[in-house]
């Protein structure tokens, strides 16, 4: 009886259904479904490998970019090592002499606060004392300035143009030997 009935069941449920019953697909049929997977499967393959693509060459371009800016980087260092040995070198030797006339003693006071006294001949040119003041000022900030220096009273600037002026012929030491000079970073 059970089978009977489910297979009156079938046959009424299939009468009442106007499409026929599903039949395999026709090689052709199934040919043009996988064609159609396939080409989807290849645009997302090709999607992905594009993509991976612009990633690596993305990559690459950083990584050329980082190398670049370090040999820059590097570059520029080294030429700032070479400009502070330049600077080094040519600072004299500070006076030992016991003759006080031709020595100049000026105490810098930087912009952080910090002071420093030294001395000079009195026929040193006013570059080699900013070479010493840059020379100081990398040792403290741990980078190559311009800078310009200042008597405080009365308030003269003594900047890069002044360079070939010996200490002698400048007007800071008209009260005596000695002198307090501001050191102004200019690329602050």
């Amino acid at each position: 009886g059970a089978f009977s009935s489910s297979s009156s069941s079938s046959s009424s449920s299939s009468s009442s259904d106007s499409s026929s019953p599903s039949l395999p697909p026709t090689p052709a049929e199934l040919r043009a479904r996988q064609d159609v997977e396939y080409q989807a499967g290849l645009r997302q393959d090709n999607a992905r490998r594009k993509k991976e693509e612009m990633k690596e060459k993305e990559e690459m371009q950083r990584a050329i970019q980082e190398s670049i800016l370090a040999s820059q980087e590097q570059a520029t260092a080294q030429h700032e090592q070479e400009v502070l040995e330049k600077l080094r070198q040519s600072i004299p030797e500070e006076p030992t002499t016991t003759n006080k006339s031709d020595v100049k003693t000026i105490q810098f006071r930087f912009s952080s606060g910090a002071t420093l006294k030294r001395k000079f001949f009195g026929e040193t040119k006013l570059r080699f004392v900013r070479a010493f003041v840059q020379v100081e000022m990398y040792k403290q900030e741990g980078r190559l300035v311009r800078c310009a220096m200042s008597t405080s009273y009365p308030r003269k600037s003594y900047g890069e143009e002044e360079d070939d002026m010996i200490l002698e012929d400048t007007d800071m030491f008209a009260s005596g030997h000695s002198v307090s000079l501001m050191v102004q970073d200019l690329d602050a």
